[in-house]
């Protein structure tokens, strides 16, 4: 069925292509050709762009989850420092583009986000339904089993005992 999807995705492409360039005319040949350039690189960016958010998801639903939480964790702590101790310790304004943004939203959003991931990573990662991939969706999901991937396992480091002798 995917072989059949494909071919005709590219029939119907195909079709709109030589459509488009038949029905050109003599005095806007130049601005058609740049509207028929733009929404070719405009439809590749987008489908690249889903192929590999489906590609992640498919992986496992973490993969989709942990960047667009990180995202949203970095915009709330940012929110909330800069209004919280924003232009009380550093006075200089962070860019003069946008001059509501304050040094202390842009560190209270760093530290929020580093925080956020730490942790939210090993919570995320100790969700089946996040880790597990899986190749088909259906409305009412059944429930996910699988070997954990080792990315997913806390990393144990052993230190040698002369990395603490070269510490003051």
């Amino acid at each position: 069925q995917a072989e059949i999807l494909g071919a005709l995705s590219f029939a119907f492409y195909a079709m709109t292509f030589v459509t488009t360039i038949a029905t050109m005319q003599i005095g806007h040949i130049g601005f058609q050709l740049n509207q028929l350039s733009w929404t070719i690189v405009v439809l590749c960016l987008t489908v690249g762009q889903m192929k590999y958010i489906m590609h992640n998801v498919y992986n496992g639903l973490i993969w989709f989850t942990l960047p667009a939480g990180l995202v949203v964790a970095n915009d709330t702590f940012a929110y909330f420092a800069g209004m919280t101790c924003g232009r009380k310790f550093i006075r200089k304004p962070f860019i003069s583009l946008s001059p509501n943004k304050t040094w202390e939203g842009f560190i209270g959003g760093a530290i929020g986000t580093l925080i956020f991931g730490w942790y939210g990573s090993r919570y995320m990662a100790s969700l089946t339904w996040l880790t597990c991939p899986t190749n088909e969706f259906s409305l009412i999901p059944d429930s996910l089993s699988c070997e954990l991937d080792p990315i997913f396992y806390d990393a144990k480091y052993k230190f040698s005992p002369q990395v603490f002798e070269i510490l003051p």
